[in-house]
């Protein structure tokens, strides 16, 4: 999970986008699903002289040894939210949560009570696992308005692998398919506003040992597929088909011969 933390800020350049102010007297920073706690320790080392990073997680899995102003919380955030403060927060960041929250509109909600009203942000980060592929050479990875669906060309297991995945998410009460207008409708529906969507790529593939996305990915596949595809009521998966449709995914995106993306 860590080396996925540093695939994303590769990727988007930078651990947040919020434009936080570096002279404040006290920033309250709040990092919500923070699994290994990486993005918030490396927020509360950028801003160690005014900040307070929490990190809330149903999980411990953070390390011991932290900075003075982290703090961990282990808490269920889809009950209600206890001891982190209304209004009081400079930025609130969810990352990489689809499947885990079954309430979109109530989440969004919980977190615009806690920001500082007309000066808080949210920030909300996810994958979308299907297969784009460049259309025009380009080395700014940043710029999506140049991709298509791989559906059409020579990918054929792997887009059925993503298809699945989000059927049998769907199956499980737990969307995982990433839905703009349903995310900004549901933040404007809590009370956001001035609502922005960047768009950045991450490699599934690349010739470039130095990019981290595709090993990592490479490592979760199988992390991604058991689940879903085995404890869903009404999946027609077993562990035989499960396994081979995660070895030929695999294959294909190790030898096909173009780059091939998902967004974030």
């Amino acid at each position: 999970m860590n080396l996925f933390h540093d695939a994303v800020r590769d990727a988007r350049g930078h651990s947040h986008s919020a434009p936080l102010n570096k002279n404040s007297d006290h920033l309250r920073i709040l990092d919500v699903g923070t699994g290994t706690g990486r993005w918030a320790i490396k927020m509360a080392e950028k801003y160690v002289r005014c900040s307070e990073v929490w990190g809330i997680d149903v999980s411990p899995w953070q390390p011991e040894r932290i900075p003075p102003n982290v703090k961990f919380q282990y808490m269920d955030i889809e009950e209600p939210w206890q001891g982190l403060g209304s209004e009081s927060w400079d930025l609130v960041h969810v990352r990489c949560m689809y499947g885990a929250v079954t309430s979109w509109p109530q989440l969004y909600e919980n977190i615009w009570n806690c920001l500082i009203p007309g000066a808080g942000y949210i920030e909300h980060i996810e994958i979308d696992w299907q297969p784009v592929i460049r259309t025009t050479p380009t080395g700014q990875r940043k710029n999506c308005a140049d991709v298509e669906p791989a559906l059409y060309h020579p990918l054929s297991v792997f887009p059925f692998w993503v298809r699945s995945f989000y059927d049998c998410m769907d199956a499980a009460k737990r969307p995982a398919r990433v839905d703009s207008a349903a995310t900004h409708a549901a933040l404007y529906h809590a009370g956001f506003v001035d609502i922005r969507e960047d768009t950045y790529l991450l490699p599934y593939n690349s010739g470039d040992s130095k990019e981290r996305f595709p090993r990592i990915f490479d490592d979760w596949i199988e992390g991604l597929s058991l689940r879903p595809f085995l404890e869903t009521t009404d999946s027609s998966f077993n562990l035989t088909v499960v396994d081979q449709m995660i070895i030929d995914s695999r294959h294909e995106l190790a030898t096909v011969q173009y780059p091939v993306f998902c967004t974030m």
